[in-house]
């Protein structure tokens, strides 16, 4: 499977497990019959050694954190007042780590790739919300992005001929996020 966020987990266990040898070393050397000076001093250097990879640790964790459970998936599915239809997903990548991309339609014509967000962290509890012609996008309560529902229901002229932007009218949401992760995934 792309991005199982094994490697992830992986670098967690290394930085912890790195740490925790310095730290056990330094224990260690401190248990070791010699001076308290050079007792204090192997554990003083073997702490900071430590250090880094403590850091690496706090790193790995908060990214695993943010982006758990690292799975692809629709964001949100929503209508405007005029029969549009919207659908945001999300790609996770690995390390980038989500592609995230809305996808907009006019009944019965096909769906139009917009980019919202690379390079980002998992889109927990995004929604939309119509204003006439306005289209506001938000993750919890944060404003993303806003688009004119005009313009993110038609593929721009420079790219009419470029298929990546748009899907046939007929896929579902679930369809359209199997593309998205061919596409963006790895």
């Amino acid at each position: 499977m792309k991005g199982n966020g094994l490697p992830i987990l992986l670098t967690l266990g290394l930085a912890l497990g790195g740490s925790l040898i310095f730290l056990a070393v330094a224990v260690w050397l401190i248990k070791r019959g010699t001076s308290r000076a050079r007792k204090t001093f192997r554990f003083v250097l073997a702490s900071i050694l430590a250090i880094p990879f403590l850091l690496i640790a706090i790193l790995v964790t908060w990214f695993a954190i943010d982006n758990f459970p690292f799975t692809s998936g629709i964001v949100a599915v929503s209508f405007s007042p005029n029969g549009d239809e919207i659908c945001i997903v999300q790609t996770f990548k690995d390390a980038e780590p989500y592609q995230v991309s809305l996808y907009a339609r006019r009944t019965g014509q096909p769906w139009v790739w917009n980019y919202l967000a690379h390079q980002d962290d998992r889109w927990r509890n995004g929604h939309t919300e119509f204003d006439g012609d306005s289209l506001r996008i938000y993750t919890g309560s944060a404003l993303r992005k806003t688009f004119s529902l005009a313009a993110a229901t038609k593929v721009p002229a420079h790219f009419a001929s470029d298929a990546d932007y748009q899907l046939p009218a007929n896929f579902t949401p679930q369809q359209v996020l199997a593309w998205h992760n061919k596409k963006f995934g790895w």
